[in-house]
Parts: C-alpha cells; structure tokens; sequence
C-alpha cells in the first residue's frame, strides 16, 4: 500500500523476563506510526512494536472494546494494551496497537464510526502489517477485547490473510440478550433472587427496542428512564453507582450511536461459524460484565461452522480486564495495582506461538 507512512523510532527497549516455550528473549524498537483507513483515506496513528530479528517475524493486532479508546486500552491508571504488546514483543511478534479512529492521534470522530468502520479500519492494520518489512505477512493475527473479539471474529470471516484470532472476553450474546445476560449477572452479583428474573428479562427487551428505534419521541424518553430506573434498583448500591450512574437520557444518547447500532443487530452465531482459522477464547471466572457461559455459546457457534481448531480457557479469579481478584466486584477491581495478569499474558502468548510458525 503505497500509502503507509512510516514516522520515527522513538525508542529502543531491552527485553526481560520469563521464558515461554523456550522462546528466548527479543529486543524491540518501539515505532510511531501512521496509516490510511481504506473506509475514507482518514489517518490512523498508532504504535508498532517491532522485534530485533534477522528473519521475518509473526504479526499482531489489537482491537479495542466498545468506547472511545486511544491505542493502549488505558483502564484507570492501567494500559492494558501497551503491556500486552510489549510481552509478545520481548517473544518475537511484531504488535500494531493504534488509536481509534477520531481518539488520540488518528484522524475522524469517533461518534460517527460504526462496527463496519471499526471493521475496515483493522482490516487497514492488517495491511500495513502485511506490507511491514521483516513481519512474515503469513503469520498475522488479531487479538480483540470485549467488543473487539467480534470485530475479529468478523474480520477473520471475510479474509484469508488472518492467521488466528484471540477473543479476550468477548460476549457469546449479543443485542438484547447480552443486555439481559449482563444485568442478570449485576442483579446475582447483588442477591436477586432468580424469580425476579422474568421481569429484568422484560424491562431489557423494552430498553432494547427503544435504543433500536429510529428516532426516540419525548414519550419513549420518559418510558426509557422509567425502565432504566427500575432496572437500578435490582443492583445494590455499589453496582447501582458503577453501572447506573449517568441520567438516563445520556445513556440513551450513548447507546444510540453508530458503534452500538449496527452491532447490536449483527446474528454472531453467523460471524462465529464462519471464522475457520486457528482461536482462543480467554475469559476470566469473575468477569461480571460478560456471561459465564459466553465461551461456551462462540464454542458452539464455531463448531457449527466445522471450527476444531479451537481452544477455551477459564482464568480463575479474573477480571473483564484479566487482572487476579477476591469477587471481580467494582470495588475491588478499582483498588487492584495488577495491570494485566503474568498469568493472562502467558496464556495468551503461549498459545500463539503454538499456533504460528517459526
């Protein structure tokens, strides 16, 4: 792609650590980048992580979750991203983590992307990686959180330059029925009893209507702050202040985005069964934001497709976030100094370089 811009090399950092698989240690340059999006010639800017070798070297991108995210993922005082991309580094694998699209550095606004922009944009990095001198162009993968797990999913189902996929966390539900799953978990997580289930189910069928609506008249908005009121009330305090904070008709406007519209529609049985590479679904036991049997639904979906190559794993006392805790609740996840887990990034290291080649 002719226009792929290479900026400056901002740094050199020596490599330290644990060894994986008896893969030694690499030093890597630490590289700013830019890049067009082939969705609307927008520059992308991003960090590129490229290791010391004398032969070509596997590829990586990471793909944010939901929200106006920079290139590090930052969570808090965490930069989730940044230390996932430069673990791999120190273990031979080129890492592209970039700026979302009117975030940070890159170009655009980022209220009017959508999962299709978000898609193409990735598909963009994949580029610019294939294109990278010294990253074996036959060896690149995705890694996504969250919503991004998706968006790899889907980008894996429309291109046979994609290596494999990790999906960090990513829900086996989507629309209304990862809402359901999601306040279901929050409404366990603050004793509800089971029986009251039915109606959460309902109240989240109705929020989801609304949000999927054309235009909202003043009548559906004061019905939308009804049920966003009376699902707050299933949470406890705590949960009621991290998860219900802002006013309802802000969190209407939030919802009603371009990112979550046409996400929120997409059949993921569908995406999922079509992905035929290599993939790893990472999630943590006291993740409270996706459902304890998300793994398993995107198991089914793959297999469904003919997907063997396949493999889940469960991290113990992990957050959304892979960091170690007690209960995964907000107040202790606010309180953890862990950024990501050692034991997350070995998972997850190791298991690529089991699937990519030397």
């Amino acid at each position: 792609m002719s226009y792929i811009t290479y900026i400056a090399v901002i740094g050199f950092l020596l490599s330290s650590g644990c060894s994986s698989r008896d893969r030694g240690d690499y030093s890597y340059n630490e590289i700013e980048v830019e890049y067009l999006s082939s969705v609307d010639n927008i520059m992308l800017a991003g960090t590129l992580t490229m290791p010391q070798s004398n032969k070509p070297v596997p590829g990586v991108i990471l793909i944010q979750g939901s929200g106006p995210h920079e290139r590090d993922q930052q969570i808090g005082k965490h930069r989730i991203f940044r230390d996932i991309a430069h673990h791999l580094s120190k273990k031979g694998f080129a890492v592209l983590r970039t700026d979302k699209r009117g975030c940070g550095h890159s170009e655009g606004k980022y209220v009017f992307g959508d999962i299709e922009n978000f898609t193409e944009d990735g598909f963009s990095g994949i580029e610019f990686l294939s294109n990278y001198p010294g990253i074996d162009s036959d060896n690149i993968g995705i890694i996504g959180h969250s919503l991004g797990g998706l968006i790899a999913a889907k980008m894996a189902t429309q291109s046979d330059k994609i290596h494999f996929i990790v999906s960090m966390a990513s829900s086996g539900y989507w629309g209304r029925d990862a809402l359901f799953e999601q306040n279901m978990q929050w409404a366990k997580l603050s004793g509800v009893s089971q029986k009251e289930f039915g109606h959460i189910r309902e109240l989240c069928n109705r929020t989801y209507e609304i949000w999927m609506l054309d235009s909202v008249t003043a009548e559906g908005e004061q019905e939308y702050e009804m049920i966003y009121s009376a699902l707050a009330q299933y949470l406890d305090e705590e949960l009621r202040n991290i998860y219900y904070p802002e006013p309802a008709q802000k969190v209407l406007h939030y919802y009603r985005q371009p990112e979550f519209q046409k996400a929120f529609q997409m059949d993921i049985s569908k995406i999922w069964a079509g992905v035929q590479c290599d993939v790893l679904l990472l999630k943590g036991s006291l993740d409270h934001n996706v459902s304890d049997r998300s793994s398993d639904m995107i198991e089914e979906y793959l297999r469904s497709g003919g997907n063997s190559r396949y493999q889940s794993i469960i991290l113990k006392n992990h957050t959304h976030h892979f960091q170690h805790c007690k209960t995964g609740r907000p107040s202790e996840v606010q309180e953890i100094d862990e950024a990501i887990s050692s034991r997350a990034l070995s998972s997850l290291t190791e298991w690529i370089i089991s699937v990519t080649n030397d």
